[in-house]
């Protein structure tokens, strides 16, 4: 048995038992992992707020035989609290952690997307397009593992490319180019 302590995001809590949770976060060191919460009570409400969508913090977890670690403390640094005012916010962050579920093998570190998607995350409060920014986060996932390949007078390569969200506010994206996005993620993944 490791103890290993993590910066991650909670991309997905599913309820097991009575009080426990599984949680799948997207670490920086170690890329996605699975960690069980046993005995969700009042007195451990820290790791209760951890197992919240999208909350970022510090994980301290043991891992064991099997795939699925065992949750022991954690820090809460910060709730993105931001992302459930609007329902449009909450289906935007959880399209992008699903395609994070979806593109990213457990235990393959990923330090890389782990920042994508923490700033992207950030900026969904925020950004007048959310369109645009999905798009730009998928197509820079698909960038990243070297599955896409566009050419240089393609609509879509600015949101693949843009080296800041400033650059991407310049961009718009049509409903044919948003479905072309989904249909790229889904012909890889799905």
């Amino acid at each position: 048995m490791e103890l290993i302590k993590d910066t991650g995001i909670t991309l997905q809590a599913t309820a097991f038992r009575e009080k426990d949770r599984i949680l799948k976060v997207l670490t920086r060191q170690r890329g996605v992992v699975s960690l069980i919460i046993k005995r969700i009570s009042p007195k451990r409400n820290i790791l209760a707020r951890l197992a919240a969508p999208f909350s970022f913090g510090e994980f301290v977890y043991k891992t064991g035989r099997g795939e699925i670690g065992l949750l022991l403390e954690g820090d809460l640094q910060q709730a993105n609290l931001a992302l459930r005012q609007k329902l449009i916010f909450l289906k935007t962050a959880q399209n992008m952690c699903q395609v994070i579920l979806k593109t990213q093998m457990p235990h393959k570190p990923a330090p890389a997307l782990f920042l994508l998607l923490k700033s992207y995350l950030a900026q969904i409060p925020i950004f007048t397009d959310l369109a645009v920014l999905l798009s730009s986060f998928k197509l820079k996932i698909l960038l990243y593992e070297g599955l896409l390949s566009v050419e240089k007078e393609d609509p879509l390569l600015p949101l693949a490319v843009a080296k800041s969200f400033a650059e991407l506010l310049a961009n718009k994206i049509s409903a044919a180019q948003e479905a072309r996005v989904k249909n790229l993620i889904l012909q890889h993944y799905y």
